[in-house]
C-alpha cells in the first residue's frame, strides 16, 4: 500500500512536518489515560505517518528508493487515527499550534477513507443509517417527533407554520428514550419563557457530524448542502439546539458548506440570555452540590464555558462545584468520533474517571449540555453509584417549574 499523499493538503503536510514531539499533548490526553500507547498519544501518530510518508518516498536514513508500506502496518496506523474521540485537548497545550481538531478529520479523510480501509466495519452501519433514514440510530423518520406525544401542549410545525426561533432536536435526543427528557424540558422552558418557536418534526435532519468525525468529507458536504437549504427554507430568525455536537457542526462546520440565514444557538446560550431577560425565573431551590462537565463540541471547541455556570449559579441554593480539570482543560467523556462504538471499553473507563472527579469534589449531582455526555455519564453513574447525572435543561426546568 502507499500513503496517498495527493489527498493532504499543504497545511496536513506542514503540520506533519511541525510536530516537535515534545509530549505535552500526551500529558492531557485522556486517551493515553485509558490505553497508552506510544502511537495512542497525537505525537505518535504523527511521528509514525511521517517516518511512513518518508520511507515511501526514499527519504529516511539508510533507505534507498522508494518503499511500499505494508498493509498490516497501514492499518496499526489507521487504529490509532481512529482510537481518539477528536476531543481537542492536544491542540489545547500544543507549543506548535498545529491545529489537531480539523487534522485529525482530514486524515481520517485522505489515508483511511480514500484507500477504502475506512470507515471502520463498526460504523458502516451509523453511517449506512444516516443515508438511508437521515439519523444514524436506524429509525424511521416518521417515528422522529413520537417524543412530543409527552407534552402538555401542540408545537408548531415548520416550515408549514411560522415562528421565530427553530428547535433543532438532533438525532438522540429526537430517538433515544433515556435521552428525550432533554427535547422535553427544552420546549418545556422554551413555552414557559413564551418563545415563538417550532420543530421540523419528522422532516428534521441529522446535521451528519458523524460522517465528518469519521472522514467522510464529501458525503457530509453533499448531505448538509442539502440539510441547509431545509433549514433556511423554514424562516426563522434562530436556530436553538440542546445538543453539543449539533450545535458545533451548524455553527461551525456548516460554514464549510454554505451560510445559515439564522443565527445558531445552544440551548444554554440562549436560555441564559432568557433568564437575564428575565424571561425565565429560576425560583425553585435545588440544595445539591452539583458538577458541571463540559462537553468537547460545546466547550473547548466553541467556547462557550460561562452561559450553562450563569444558568446553574441562577438557581437558588444549588451549590456549583469545579471538577480538578474543566472548561478548556476539561477530560472528554469518552463518547465522540466513534470511539464509544469501535472501542466501548476505553469510552466506558472514560466516563468512569469522569464521575469520580465529580466524586472527589463531594457532588452529588453531574449535569451536562449534551446528549452523548448525558448517556456516557448517565451509564457510569448508575454503575458506580453515589452521584445522580442529569441534563442541566431538567435541573432549570424543575427549578421553573417547580416540579421534578
Amino acid at each position: 500500500m502507499r500513503i496517498p499523499i495527493e489527498m493532504l493538503s499543504s497545511k496536513n503536510l506542514a503540520e506533519i512536518d511541525a510536530c516537535m514531539r515534545c509530549g505535552e499533548c500526551t500529558k492531557l490526553c485522556f486517551m493515553c489515560e485509558m490505553d497508552y500507547h506510544e502511537l495512542t498519544a497525537p505525537r505518535g501518530k504523527m511521528t509514525l505517518l511521517r517516518n511512513m510518508i518518508r520511507r515511501q518516498y526514499g527519504l529516511k536514513a539508510k533507505i534507498f528508493g522508494p518503499k511500499e508500506i505494508d498493509e498490516k502496518e497501514f492499518k496499526e496506523l489507521m487504529e490509532h487515527f481512529y482510537k481518539c474521540t477528536i476531543c481537542g485537548q492536544c491542540q489545547e497545550v500544543c507549543p506548535a499550534n498545529i491545529q489537531t481538531r480539523e487534522s485529525w478529520e482530514d486524515f481520517r479523510h485522505a489515508l483511511f477513507i480514500s484507500t477504502g480501509l475506512a470507515p471502520m466495519e463498526v460504523h458502516r452501519p451509523f453511517i449506512n443509517s444516516i443515508l438511508e433514514y437521515n439519523n444514524p440510530w436506524q429509525q424511521s423518520p416518521t417515528r422522529r417527533a413520537r417524543w412530543t406525544r409527552r407534552l402538555e401542549f401542540q408545537i408548531k410545525k415548520l416550515p408549514e407554520e411560522k415562528a421565530q426561533v427553530l428547535y433543532f432536536v438532533g438525532c438522540t435526543a429526537s430517538y433515544d428514550t433515556n435521552i428525550r427528557i432533554m427535547a422535553l424540558s427544552t420546549a418545556r422552558l422554551l413555552k414557559a419563557a413564551g418563545v415563538d418557536f417550532g420543530i421540523m418534526g419528522n422532516d428534521e435532519r441529522c446535521c451528519n457530524s458523524t460522517m465528518l468525525r469519521v472522514g467522510l468529507k464529501e458525503e457530509f458536504m453533499r448531505k448538509s448542502k442539502e440539510n441547509i437549504e431545509v433549514l433556511n427554507s423554514t424562516g426563522v430568525d434562530i436556530i436553538v439546539t440542546s445538543c453539543a455536537g449539533c450545535y458545533k457542526t451548524l455553527k461551525h462546520d456548516y460554514k464549510k458548506v454554505g451560510t445559515i440565514d439564522a443565527e445558531i444557538l445552544h440551548s444554554v446560550q440562549f436560555f441564559s440570555e432568557l433568564i437575564e431577560d428575565g424571561k425565565l425565573k429560576p425560583i425553585s431551590p435545588i440544595p445539591d452540590r452539583v458538577a458541571f462537565h463540559d462537553p468537547c463540541h460545546l466547550g473547548r471547541h466553541s467556547r462557550v464555558f460561562e452561559s450553562p455556570r450563569d444558568i446553574l449559579t441562577a438557581i437558588p441554593k444549588l451549590d456549583l462545584v469545579e471538577m480538578d480539570r474543566s472548561r478548556k482543560m476539561s477530560r472528554c467523556c469518552g463518547a465522540g468520533a466513534g470511539v464509544k462504538s469501535a472501542f466501548p471499553d476505553i469510552a466506558t473507563r472514560a466516563a468512569e474517571i469522569r464521575v469520580s472527579d465529580a466524586l472527589k469534589v463531594d457532588a452529588s449531582l453531574l449535569t451536562s449540555a449534551c446528549p452523548f455526555c448525558y448517556q456516557s455519564l448517565r451509564d457510569a453513574s448508575l454503575r458506580m453509584g453515589k452521584i445522580e447525572m442529569r441534563d442541566l435543561t431538567e435541573l432549570l426546568i424543575q427549578s421553573v417549574s417547580g416540579t421534578k
